[in-house]
């Protein structure tokens, strides 16, 4: 049996290059139990890795957006497509949406003349990919540039500077990892946020920010969780 699981782990790791245990502290054991409450989802399975789309789910889920919400956007018509190749049927569709809307995804291009992306929710999600996200969620998201992701990500408290010699920007994210990622997440405060309140036809709503917040995305998620 454990030689079949080592030969399982030796081909993963030969398919792709993936960032495993690259930080110097584990998530606190409190913030952990919050994130299995929070997404228990991400706990399932035994991959190594985290899809963009479970990547965005989870992110989704700490700033306040919940299945509920998620369906509404998942169930609604739309003009013209949200990501080229969305998949209404993928459990994650109205996170995506969700986090299109609020600005936190972006997509790839398909081509040079078509403004609409693609999003790749099944593609493993990337070190630099998942911190472009998170940094979208925490700070202004006209000062977030691609180039600049892994510095800014040191200076807003999800990297530590000596972590920047052991990670791969490109290299496909662990869950290990990503759920420490979760954690410091969860110890900033809150900056785009997904309001409780619900006007009008309930879920049909939209991100909001709050620059002067004194409430950690932990105080945040435990309220909703009924921690």
């Amino acid at each position: 049996m454990f030689k079949r699981f080592l030969i399982a782990v030796l081909a993963a790791v030969m398919l792709f290059q993936v960032s495993v245990a690259a930080f110097q502290e584990p998530a606190s054991a409190e913030n952990e139990a919050l994130i299995q409450k929070l997404i228990p989802e991400l706990f399932e399975g035994d991959g190594l890795t985290v899809s963009r789309g479970v990547c965005i789910m989870s992110l989704m889920r700490v700033l306040g957006v919940d299945r509920a919400a998620a369906d509404y956007y998942a169930n609604a018509n739309y003009v013209l497509p949200v990501f080229l190749d969305i998949d209404f049927e993928d459990v994650n569709a109205g996170y995506i949406i969700v986090s299109k809307f609020g600005g936190v995804s972006v997509g790839e291009p398909k081509n040079k003349t078509n403004p609409i992306t693609n999003f790749c929710s099944e593609r493993n999600v990337t070190v630099r990919e998942c911190l472009a996200f998170m940094l979208r969620c925490l700070k202004d998201q006209k000062q977030v540039e691609w180039e600049n992701v892994m510095r800014d990500s040191v200076q807003i408290g999800l990297l530590k500077t000596e972590e920047l010699n052991e990670l791969s920007a490109d290299d496909a994210l662990s869950k290990q990892d990503f759920v420490i990622l979760l954690s410091r997440m969860l110890n900033t405060n809150c900056y785009l946020y997904w309001p409780t309140e619900e006007p009008g036809n309930g879920h049909s709503k939209s991100m909001q920010t709050d620059k002067n917040s004194s409430m950690t995305y932990a105080e945040f998620a435990a309220e909703r969780v009924g921690k």
